[in-house]
């Protein structure tokens, strides 16, 4: 019997006015279409697949309805000081653009933003302006004072990269003296994870009048990037539209082109580079590029190369092109190769289209940083459009897993940084294990209120077994199967649905499977929380997945009354003392591979489950006949204690 069969039973078997099954089950379906009951859970990100309407990505979408960039307001423009100084010393303020503008701009005729296209192309030829808005406060000529090197091998980098960036004529030669308007931005240097290399950092944010400062972060909104999710629905469609070839053995190959040196190809306004000097070794030089640190960079390069790609995909076919900052990725047939000259190689044909046209409008790139295969990584994950997985690869889990093993050692004391910096990378492994979630509840919970970096702070054991719990789940995971991590409804008729209605009172709790005519009860635990009446109510959801094992289903959905309950389990988040609940009820659809989800359903429709739950029995009989009541026993697994 299917989830709407199962439903319009029931409806029949608690006494429903005598309707038509066509009338009953179009209500039914409006009941459905106009709830949340169809929203992904919070929990799944990007990284689950519904219908899909097109695979056109949005980011080669993007230039269709973006708004014109800005130029210098008026208070820059009459900027005397600054303005005297431009033009006084063109030398420093020239314009550094590979771009070929006439191409590029042959290119784009027919692109129906023409408003959005000049402004870019006037980018390209002055200078772009950051959206910035200085205010009269801020002083004309100012110089940040500067760390000093750590050391002399940090010394000789700066030296380097000024010496690499004058080559590329993105820094201008340096001079002695600061000039009337100048604005000098603090550089230093860092180490570069995971080996030893160093990174020269322009701080667009350090100090008082600080060039990020004057940007409005409303203003630089909008951006459109693809991720995994783009990629994947252009993959499913694929694999849908051609099974034959699957069938028949015939793999896609995964490809990945970078450009060199993205944000920096992006020329600054004159107005714009006078604020962006940087001092290496008591000498001063003009910053003529965009900067990887500002906050309006990433929208400048991104109006740019949103352009790029809409030609690549509505003027030269490369349809299920991806693009996310400066990484291009897609997907070819295996053995549908062209011969790439620059490179001397048979690539992806595709792949050598995206080249080829990056080089008619000079857009630079590297031989290797453009990489293909059946398994590649892509946004940091490995993608393998053949076995439709996404996962991390051996080496980064070995390296988290490794990080998290010291927080598990007994007696444990960890600074507040590095709480941050396990929960910020585990985050970022929640991207493809979004179900492992409740591994943060704790460690969450023992940095409330904390704010000194450097202050200890005691790993109890509750968070050890969250750690290890999350341990375990990743090294035995091979992460999202695009395949299988797809949005579902309780009534898709394509798979075997079992629906649950749950409630708990301040006797017991009660669980209602309407198309098996089946109801449970069971009194609370005596051993349980007290006056957490919460907690019942989530324990006999988990206590529904159980029973519902039992009935043979691919899918539980759960209905429950109480919306801290239907929100815990849709976003997989809640305090400590109900986590242990989560963590089981993943546990449960792991071992048992069965999808559960959970919907709200008000009070006046869950009274048989509540009958159940104040053991009311005489009135669920009389509400559905069929019923047969049986007794059980919540699993022990979720009712842990959490430590204080």
């Amino acid at each position: 019997m299917s989830a709407i069969d199962e439903l319009l039973s029931a409806d029949t078997d608690t006494c429903v006015p005598t309707v038509g099954r066509n009338t009953l089950e179009r209500n039914v379906r409006r009941r459905i279409e106009t709830s949340e009951e169809y929203m992904r859970p919070k929990f799944a990100r990007d990284l689950i697949w519904g219908s899909i309407d097109g695979t056109i990505s949005p980011a080669a979408q993007y230039s269709l309805s973006a708004e014109p960039l800005p130029r210098p307001p008026p208070f820059e423009l009459n900027n005397k000081a600054a303005s005297k100084t431009i033009r006084d010393n063109p030398d420093l303020f020239k314009i550094t653009c590979n771009i070929n503008i006439k191409k590029f701009t042959e290119l784009l005729e027919d692109h129906p933003n023409q408003p959005f296209v000049q402004s870019v192309l006037v980018g390209l030829r002055e200078g772009f302006w950051p959206w910035a808005d200085p205010q009269d406060a801020y002083p004309v000529t100012h110089n940040k004072p500067q760390h000093p090197p750590r050391n002399d091998r940090h010394h000789d980098f700066m030296l380097s990269q000024r010496d690499k960036k004058m080559r590329a004529e993105r820094f201008s030669q340096p001079f002695d003296t600061l000039l009337p308007g100048m604005n000098v931005v603090p550089v230093h240097v860092v180490p570069k994870p995971p080996d030893d290399k160093l990174r020269l950092v322009v701080d667009h944010s350090a100090g008082l009048y600080s060039l990020n400062s004057m940007i409005d972060r409303q203003s630089i909104g909008g951006v459109k990037l693809d991720g995994i999710k783009s990629l994947g629905d252009s993959i499913r469609s694929f694999h849908a539209s051609h099974a034959d070839e699957f069938l028949s053995g015939t793999p896609l190959t995964l490809w990945k082109s970078d450009v060199a040196a993205a944000y920096r190809q992006m020329p600054m306004h004159p107005l714009w580079k006078i604020k962006q000097v940087v001092n290496i070794a008591d000498k001063f030089s003009i910053d003529r590029c965009n900067n990887f640190g500002g906050r309006a960079s990433q929208k400048i390069w991104w109006s740019f190369i949103s352009l790029v790609l809409w030609i690549a995909v509505f003027k030269r076919s490369l349809e299920a092109l991806k693009c996310y900052v400066d990484d291009h990725f897609s997907f070819s047939r295996t053995g549908d190769l062209e011969f790439y000259e620059k490179y001397e190689a048979f690539w992806p044909s595709d792949q050598v289209k995206l080249l080829q046209l990056w080089d008619e409008i000079g857009l630079p790139h590297e031989e290797d940083k453009q990489i293909n295969g059946f398994c590649i990584p892509i946004i940091g994950f490995e993608v393998d459009p053949n076995a439709m997985t996404v996962t991390m690869s051996t080496a980064k889990r070995s390296e988290l897993i490794l990080a998290c093993n010291l927080f598990t050692v007994h007696g444990a004391r960890k600074t507040l940084r590095k709480f941050q910096r396990l929960q910020g990378w585990i985050n970022w492994a929640l991207n493809v294990y979004p179900h492992l979630r409740p591994a943060l509840c704790q460690s969450y919970h023992k940095i409330i209120g904390k704010s000194r970096p450097s202050a200890p702070i005691r790993v109890n054991n509750t968070m050890r077994g969250e750690l290890l719990w999350f341990i375990h789940h990743i090294a035995n995971s091979d992460g999202i199967h695009m395949l299988k991590s797809v949005e579902w409804s309780p009534y898709d008729r394509m798979a075997t649905t079992l629906i649950a209605y749950t409630d708990a009172s301040a006797v017991g709790m009660g669980i209602w499977f309407p198309g098996e005519h089946g109801g449970f009860q069971c009194p609370l635990p005596t051993d349980g929380p007290k006056d957490l009446i919460f907690f019942y109510e989530a324990l006999a959801v988990y206590s529904a997945f159980h029973l519902g094992a039992e009935y043979g289903c691919d899918r539980i959905a759960a209905y429950s009354d109480n919306t801290n309950t239907v929100d815990m389990f849709s976003s997989l988040h809640a305090k400590p003392a109900y986590n242990p609940i989560l963590m089981s009820a993943i546990d449960f659809g792991i071992n048992h591979s069965i999808a559960t989800k959970v919907y709200y359903v008000p009070g006046k429709q869950n009274v048989i489950a509540d009958h159940l739950s104040r053991f009311q029995n005489m009135k669920a009989l009389q509400l559905a006949p069929k019923l047969r009541i049986c007794n059980f026993q919540p699993p022990r697994d979720a009712m842990g204690v959490v430590e204080k």
